[in-house]
């Protein structure tokens, strides 16, 4: 058999033997296949029935289930969803006794490319169905995401059945429609918009909270009105075992925020997304929200957000704080002197241990300093992140001789006097990092252990 790389990430072996069962034993393809690195390996051409046969359980881990308007011939104006040709083969591929057990991630989704398609006619509805009832054959389930699809109690119904599922992401356009008697999924990490939820449903009421470990809500609505009824009608303790929070800004405005900390006593990390509005860009520094109380979250150390959404919790013993840049701060250069009253007014800030900001340039920076040594006696770790940073060659040496950490960041280093203060100042300090776009996770440019 002769087998060859045709380019990055393809793989062909196309001249198959006729011996090849009693060349190579079949054990021996099955170890190769679990080790391909599926994430890189994009195309797999096996001509040989035999490798096939060992190779489907290894490389269908990663699904997709994509549903695509077709026009009808008698009638191109009016567009009818169904699944392609292939599609329809691929779905009964899917389904056998063979590769549907190790099917570990499903993405299912509608790609719209005509307008007068709809989602209501029932030959549509048909088809949509028919993917969903495969869901069910993936037993060993663990990550899903629907996009662009309505819930109805027929499809939640499907998704309910998969009893091994952790994670489950609804994308856009995927709303979940009003039921009586809807069935409650039980997953550990749920990803959703909630303004598309029915305003008579809560999240209790198809999803089993006592089960989430995670919650995320990527919504940002521009009416106040109509921000998320889902989370209405909730008993206290609801959820009981979550323990992350992701938020937008604009739910700190919702009249049930009290309510809806205190369904979520054992939340140990909250992150607030920055705001898609621009009625705050360039404003002074004020409180636009008023504290939450720390008794309604009492496991509460870690934050991650905006600076303004940090003054709502400026009462916590918070041990991280992750300070990202918000629209409120549009004036870019001038961030990090914005950040330094907003670190004033925290109630703790000798419980911080990591801190990590943006900084555009190290203007204030030495100022930031000072706070940090005044209220700040347990940080351990800090790591600026600079987000529009760019790579550039030193002025006076050549760009390739320059150490790591000072051919990145050239403007901070061991010698600026931003890590000079911190480092002579914090005695439980161990190290200061940087982070940029071209510098991934992070360099560190300063550590106790090597001073």
């Amino acid at each position: 058999m002769n087998g060859k790389v045709c380019s990055a990430g393809e793989i062909s072996l196309n001249e198959p033997c006729q011996r090849i069962d009693e060349l190579v034993p079949p054990e021996l393809w099955s170890m190769i296949f679990e080790h391909l690195p599926k994430g890189d390996c994009r195309n797999v051409a096996l001509a040989s029935p035999i490798l096939r046969f060992t190779a489907q359980h290894c490389l269908f881990t990663n699904v997709s289930i994509v549903f695509q308007p077709l026009h009808k011939l008698h009638d191109p104006i009016h567009g009818t969803l169904q699944l392609l040709h292939t599609s329809i083969e691929k779905l009964r591929f899917l389904s056998s006794e063979r590769i549907a057990p190790v099917v570990r991630s499903c993405r299912i989704f509608y790609i719209q490319n005509s307008k007068s398609c709809t989602l209501a006619d029932p030959e549509s509805q048909f088809f949509v169905n028919r993917g969903f009832a495969v869901l069910p054959r993936f037993l060993g389930l663990q990550k899903l995401e629907i996009q662009g699809l309505p819930l109805d109690i027929y499809r939640l119904r499907q998704v309910a059945k998969m009893r091994h599922l952790r994670r489950l992401r609804f994308g856009s356009g995927c709303a979940v429609l009003y039921h009586p008697n809807l069935p409650r999924i039980a997953v550990e990490h749920l990803e959703m918009d909630p303004t598309l939820v029915a305003t008579e449903i809560s999240l209790a009421s198809f999803i089993c909270p006592s089960r989430l470990r995670s919650l995320s809500f990527g919504s940002d609505p521009i009416k106040p009105e109509s921000q998320f009824p889902v989370l209405d009608h909730q008993s206290p303790s609801t959820f009981a075992h979550l323990q992350h929070l992701t938020l937008p800004h604009s739910f700190m405005d919702h009249p049930s925020v009290t309510h809806f900390f205190r369904q979520c006593p054992s939340v140990d990390s909250i992150e607030i997304l920055s705001s898609k509005s621009s009625s705050g860009f360039n404003g002074p520094v004020d409180i636009p929200h008023p504290p939450v109380d720390a008794p309604l979250l009492p496991r509460l150390r870690s934050y991650k957000g905006p600076y303004r959404s940090l003054l709502c919790f400026r009462n916590f013993p918070l041990r991280e704080l992750i300070i990202v840049p918000g629209l409120e701060g549009v004036l870019l250069q001038s961030t990090q002197l914005d950040l330094i009253p907003v670190l004033s007014m925290l109630s703790n800030p000798h419980s911080i241990e990591v801190l990590e900001f943006s900084a555009f340039g190290t203007l204030g920076l030495a100022k930031l300093a000072e706070v940090i040594l005044k209220h700040w006696t347990s940080l351990s770790v800090v790591t600026v992140s600079f987000p529009h940073h760019r790579l550039r060659p030193h002025a006076r040496r050549p760009f390739q001789a320059l150490p790591v950490a000072n051919r990145l960041f050239p403007t901070l280093n061991r010698k600026s006097q931003f890590v000079i203060a911190l480092a002579q100042g914090c005695k439980n300090l161990t190290g200061i990092r940087v982070r940029s776009p071209e510098s991934s996770p992070e360099v560190e440019i300063w550590s106790r252990r090597k001073t």
